[in-house]
């Protein structure tokens, strides 16, 4: 911004100097006073502008901009008035006009004021009328058309910006799914150990010692045997109690409501609409678990597409035989929505579930909006949706 405001600056006093020699140059020996004005006028507009305008340029829409605005206008048409040579400050003044402007409209007005205030300017001065009313047409419409270029430009620009952020967003939570997913795998690994080695000894001890006391209990064992042997038992007991409650302890179970919440997080903050999350879902084969979470997602775009919605509802619950959701909102429904002749795009999503033996169906919410219901199994049998596809 500091780089930017100081190019304008000098691009500004360079214009005004440049145009207050060509003012005294092309003077008419006859003409009074009229050249001391233009060039006075001139010098007060460089002066405004390094003492006040370039601080009006970067709080663009503000009082002081539109107060800024104003007096070069001014300025202009007085400078104009006096010299029409002084018109050639338009080559400045257009471009500071739409740098003040803080969209298409505001500076097609500004354009359209300083051509009537150079033409006005003009045909008061020692120029002609037509002169002056040719010159600020040609001038504003010149302005007009490259401040379009400019407008569609900026308008680019942001929109790039926009969609670099949201990659950065979406970057940054892939690079956070991926930690997540290597912090479950460790866990993971770490309970197959633990299952694998040291819970299935502890087991085989447990089975050895109990085996051990039944046969000392059909022989003449001493009391202080059968006691050790108890005791052993029990300490077994309980180191394998333990190692099966770290290897539960470690197993990642949370990793869908997890996922389920990181999506219903993004969608809020990207589009502003409050959702409610209910997830409790029990564990579910890896692929099952994407279907799920696709679905999620899918139903969640279609609300933001169709839906004109100011709230939403997810659940994802442990139903008979899987997994159970319902994502709902407050939207118009699936009446006035367009494109709800084919259930929002459903037939995707009906063909995902299907791989796994899901179904998903669409209708109405009572007493507004729509809800979009699926099942996604815990195996990989086919299940029958009871009201049918959507």
């Amino acid at each position: 911004m500091i780089a930017s405001s100081r190019w304008w600056t000098i691009g500004t006093v360079a214009a005004v100097a440049v145009i207050g020699v060509l003012v005294v140059i092309d003077r008419d020996p006859d003409g009074g006073g009229g050249v001391a004005f233009a060039v006075a006028a001139l010098v007060a507009l460089g002066v405004a502008h390094v003492a006040w305008g370039y601080r009006a340029i970067e709080a663009e829409g503000t009082c002081s901009a539109h107060a800024y605005g104003v007096v070069v206008l001014t300025l202009v048409g007085l400078a104009c008035a006096a010299s029409p040579t002084s018109a050639f400050i338009q080559i400045a003044a257009y471009p500071l006009l739409w740098r003040l402007s803080t969209g298409f409209r505001s500076g097609l007005l500004r354009t359209v004021a300083l051509g009537v205030a150079v033409a006005v300017g003009t045909g008061l001065g020692p120029g002609s009328w037509l002169n002056g009313a040719v010159t600020g047409v040609v001038s504003a419409g010149f302005s007009i058309a490259m401040g379009a270029w400019f407008s569609s430009v900026y308008r680019y620009a942001n929109e790039r910006a926009a969609l670099v952020e949201e990659l950065q967003q979406t970057q940054e939570e892939v690079r956070a799914l991926e930690r997540a997913a290597g912090v479950d795998g460790e866990r993971a690994r770490v309970a197959r150990e633990l299952h694998d080695t040291v819970t299935q000894s502890l087991t085989g001890l447990v089975m050895v010692v109990q085996r051990t006391q039944r046969e000392h209990a059909a022989t003449t064992a001493t009391a202080a045997t059968s006691a050790d042997l108890a005791l052993i038992a029990d300490l077994a007991a309980g180191a394998l109690a333990e190692s099966r409650a770290l290897v539960a302890e470690y197993a990642p179970t949370a990793a869908l409501a997890d996922a389920l919440a990181r999506v219903t997080a993004g969608f809020e903050r990207e589009t502003g609409l409050a959702v409610v999350l209910d997830a409790t879902p029990s564990a579910l084969p890896r692929e099952h678990e994407v279907v799920v979470l696709r679905t999620v997602q899918e139903a969640l775009a279609n609300v933001r597409k169709h839906a004109h919605a100011s709230r939403a509802w997810v659940t994802v619950a442990d139903g008979e035989g899987g997994v159970a959701l319902e994502v709902g909102d407050d939207g118009v429904g699936p009446a006035a929505a367009p494109g709800t002749s084919t259930g929002y795009g459903l037939s995707g999503l009906d063909d995902r579930l299907a791989l796994v033996g899901g179904w998903v169906s669409f209708g109405p919410r009572e007493p507004r909006g729509s809800v979009l219901r699926a099942f996604v199994p815990t195996g990989s049998v086919p299940t029958t949706s009871p009201g049918g596809h959507a």
